[in-house]
């Protein structure tokens, strides 16, 4: 379980500043990934890049944890009996 948290944690902190950059890009409010990038620096400064991370950590690290607690489980499950 706390290794399905560390690796949520991992890779939304890894990989947030690229997620924000394609949903902005997406939306029609970004012009090119690096126009996009240096307009959150510009509006945010680098702290842009992980604006609502902490959002998303809420979300994602119990999912995952959960999801490698079951999964498992289930392993171990399937393969003792």
């Amino acid at each position: 379980m706390i290794s399905g948290a560390f690796a949520a944690t991992t890779a939304w902190v890894v990989g947030y500043p690229a997620d924000l950059i394609k949903t902005r890009i997406q939306a029609g409010s970004g012009n090119g990934i690096m126009g996009t990038t240096r307009d959150i620096i510009n509006e945010s400064g680098w702290r842009g890049l992980y604006n609502g991370l902490t959002l998303k950590l809420l979300r994602a690290v119990p999912a995952s944890a959960i999801g490698f607690l079951t999964y498992e489980s289930a392993a171990k499950m399937l393969t003792s009996g």
